[in-house]
């Protein structure tokens, strides 16, 4: 496995899920990453995967100031992949740990595998965790006329990328089946090559990151969005609604669980400008092993994504947390989760951005106990069983046994 995030491992939940499935169905698993301070350059974790970490500088070196400013810039004039010190590390991985097939997270550093894979003779897995030329036009709403016209360029120079790299592959893998049907309108990929493996959950996957359940919000009925905060997650339109739920609903706080230290003043300027004050509880990122208490003590837990090429075709592994812990769900009608949802009849639906839909279901939500019970026990059956993760490990595992029937 490659992974190209700068985040490391054992960070990416994705990743972990999958190795940890690999590894139980007898596969030996290797992964490479970018080394992170205070970690040696290779170790074979408890979990029986083998990290192998390089040094691996970007072309401009993050920091601040000038060199900070010129990253940004770049960002926006062509899409910042990796090259040549990625290749030679992929190369050198392959050829020490004896790699028989290559697992490429993400699409930044296909072409580099591709190349490798290729001259080295071994099949290769494109694994799309994001719609990535979707994900660079989620803000682009927020932005200036001269940066839209740059973003939307380095969408199409995504799209290209995707449209020669992935026929390349003998596998892809994406997160839902939204994700495969446009990888099948807009690339020449055939359906036999596409795997949908999402972002859930069960007991195994989520044991780890549990302790002692402590009540986060006594006295309070709650709302709650926990995860990374950007402009398509919907936390404008969620602050818009709790400023009207607010007024209708005794007691009722919206919790914004997550957000970085940098985050927080746009946040609370939302908030004012909302007139929601009062209603909104913003708390900054908490270690995983708090995330299960944070859910456990919500009332009704929130996707509210708004209307993005990347929100409608992803799904987070936050909605599958909720169900897997008996929380009701309330999420927009991006197409993945009004169909999952509905499929497991443990939550509601609301109109992508419209804060007062939104607000209206709160206030429904709130006035139905009972049926909150039901959706919550009918959640956790879904995320046990159709919804689980030893199903799309199961599809994770067959592919990994076809590509070496194949071979």
């Amino acid at each position: 496995m490659i992974l190209h995030s700068t985040a490391g491992y054992p960070d990416d939940i994705r990743v972990t899920k999958e190795a940890a499935s690999l590894v139980e169905a007898g596969f030996e698993v290797h992964l490479l990453c970018q080394s992170q301070p205070a970690q040696p350059p290779y170790e074979k974790l408890p979990s029986e995967v083998h990290v192998h970490r390089e040094e691996i500088t970007s072309r401009i070196p993050e920091s601040t100031g000038t060199r900070q400013r010129i990253r940004s810039f770049s960002r926006n004039l062509t899409i910042d992949r990796p090259r040549s010190e990625w290749r030679d590390a992929i190369r050198r991985f392959v050829q020490e740990a004896r790699i028989n097939i290559l697992h490429c997270h993400d699409l930044p550093a296909l072409p580099v595998a591709c190349e490798v894979a290729r001259n080295c003779s071994v099949p290769i897995v494109a694994d799309l965790h994001e719609n990535w030329p979707g994900f660079t036009i989620t803000d682009l709403h927020q932005l200036p006329a001269w940066k839209r016209l740059l973003r939307r360029r380095l969408y199409h120079q995504w799209k290209r990328l995707e449209q020669k790299f992935l026929p390349q592959c003998d596998r892809v893998v994406v997160v839902v089946e939204e994700a495969a049907q446009r990888i099948r309108t807009s690339c020449s990929v055939t359906p036999e090559s596409l795997v949908v493996v999402s972002n859930t959950e069960d007991a195994s996957t989520l044991a780890s990151r549990d302790e002692p359940f402590v009540d986060c919000f006594p006295g309070r009925w709650t709302a709650t969005y926990l995860g990374g905060i950007g402009p398509h997650r919907g936390i404008d339109t969620s602050i818009c609604a709790a400023a009207i739920a607010g007024r209708k609903i005794p007691d009722f706080q919206l919790a914004v669980v997550g957000p970085s230290e940098l985050q927080v003043p746009r946040l609370e300027r939302l908030i004012h400008e909302a007139g929601a004050s009062g209603y909104v509880t913003v708390i900054q990122k908490v270690p995983s092993v708090q995330v299960p208490s944070y859910i456990r003590s919500s009332d009704v837990c929130l996707v509210p994504h708004n209307d993005t090429e990347h929100t409608n075709t992803t799904v987070p592994h936050k909605l599958f947390q909720y169900m897997l812990l008996e929380r009701p769900v309330l999420v927009s009608d991006c197409p993945p989760l009004e169909r999952i949802v509905r499929a497991a009849d443990c939550g509601e639906v609301f109109r992508r951005n419209d804060a007062e839909h939104m607000a209206e279901q709160l206030v429904r939500m709130h006035s139905d106990p009972q049926q909150l019970e039901a959706w919550a026990a009918q959640g956790t059956r879904s995320a046990s069983t159709d919804f689980s993760w030893s199903k799309d490990a199961t599809r994770l595992v067959e592919m990994y046994d076809s590509i070496g029937r194949a071979a």
